[in-house]
């Protein structure tokens, strides 16, 4: 296991602006709590947001053929551009609700940042993350389903810029967890009470995602320190800081499979940790900009979202190998023209559905959600979420 101290931050921050310039906003910046300058960077959009119409879901393929294959249940969406969570049915692209999390007496217009959206074990509540815009974020927004109206907010007074969510547990000991990325810190919350009960020091710059699996252990992604913080979720200690790779963002646990999928966006590769050694065991080519990763339901697929490239590249999780890419740009949605990026409609968020057989992508720049088929690695449906949205994090409720 190698040991990364915290120190120089240099390099690992060029690319942690990149999605930022890319999108004239925050975009997945990490943040540099030493850096008073941090706090001057561009608001995001500040255009109204743009109401979608009903059924804009546009098939890829045949009509008939499309709506066959897919799968039944929500999607979840946070809207990190308009401030919003769009509850989406999965089949058809209907919007059954638009969520303003900004607050009553928000000002009108104003960004709130919301970046990543994670749903309880029992499917009956959706969190956000505030993640902020110019001005750092610092509250979680609690969402009943399938209503989607606002059951609670969660201030989290003297920590900010919440970003990765993930829950663990299931009824009473249910535990959300949620990175604070300017206090290097991970916080444990009862999602009940909506109450912070610890938070457990990263020791890391730009602690942005997390990942786990069971309640013992959780495993945090730090994109500015280029490394993966191990934490001890019951006795709140740092087990272990793992060297990956330079812009360490998208992580996973493989299920059943005691490995930790780590994509590095500058590095251009997925660290593969194991679980047992916390040490990395190989790096698995995947440029441009890996961003996020995560695993099919059994386990057997990685998909990772390539932001550089514009695809959903899908992996062999047993044999490491690349099983192909999936161009998600919709010309019909984007007409590619970003002077940085080209064509690349900058997916980020992926979640598969229940079954594992689709995967679900939303795509920054292009403002739509592509459903892909992880057999025939095809588009099957774009729903179109507005030119203004900044769709990001994404999660899958069956049903």
């Amino acid at each position: 296991m190698t040991i990364k101290a915290v120190g120089a931050l240099g390099a690992t921050f060029v690319l942690a602006g990149w999605i930022s310039g890319v999108l004239g906003g925050d975009g997945g910046r990490s943040v540099n709590p030493a850096n008073p300058a941090d706090r001057a960077s561009p608001e995001t959009s500040s255009r109204p947001f743009l109401p979608i119409s009903v059924g804009t879901g546009a098939p890829e393929t045949g009509e008939s053929g499309a709506r066959g294959q897919l799968e039944e249940g929500i999607l979840l969406v946070a809207l990190k551009q308009a401030g919003r969570l769009m509850v989406v049915d999965a089949v058809s692209g209907d919007v059954r609700r638009s969520v303003d999390l900004r607050g009553p007496g928000a000002e009108v217009g104003r960004s709130v940042g919301p970046h990543e959206v994670a749903v309880s074990r029992d499917g009956r509540t959706a969190v956000v993350s505030l993640y902020g815009a110019k001005d750092p974020g610092h509250e979680l927004v609690f969402v009943s389903l399938p209503e989607g109206r606002i059951s609670g907010r969660l201030g989290l007074d003297g920590y900010s810029r919440p970003h990765g969510l993930v829950f663990l547990g299931e009824g009473e000991a249910e535990r959300l967890l949620v990175t604070a990325e300017v206090q290097q810190s991970l916080l444990v919350i009862d999602p009940m009470s909506h109450a912070v009960e610890s938070a457990i020091e990263t020791k890391q710059w730009g602690s942005h995602m997390v990942a786990a699996l069971d309640a013992d252990r959780a495993y945090v992604s730090n994109v500015a320190s280029a490394s993966v913080s191990v934490l001890n979720i019951a006795s709140g200690e740092l087990e272990a800081i793992i060297s990956t790779g330079n812009g360490a963002e998208g992580i996973a646990v493989r299920p059943g499979g005691g490995e930790v999928w780590v994509a590095n966006n500058q590095a251009n590769n997925v660290s593969v940790i194991d679980g047992t050694t916390l040490s990395v065991t190989r790096y698995v080519a995947c440029p441009n900009v890996p961003i996020r990763v995560v695993f099919t339901p059994d386990g057997s697929k990685a998909l990772v979202t390539s932001a550089g490239t514009g695809e959903l590249v899908v992996f062999d999780a047993g044999s490491y190998e690349e099983l192909g890419r999936v161009d998600l740009l919709s010309e019909e949605h984007y007409d590619g023209t970003h002077p940085q990026l080209g064509s690349s409609p900058v997916p980020v968020g992926v979640v598969p559905s229940a079954s594992g057989r689709l995967a679900y992508v939303s795509n920054m720049a292009g403002g739509y959600v592509s459903v892909v088929d992880l057999e025939s690695l095809e588009v099957l449906r774009v729903f179109d979420l507005g030119d203004d949205a900044g769709p990001d994090g994404i999660a899958f409720v069956a049903g």
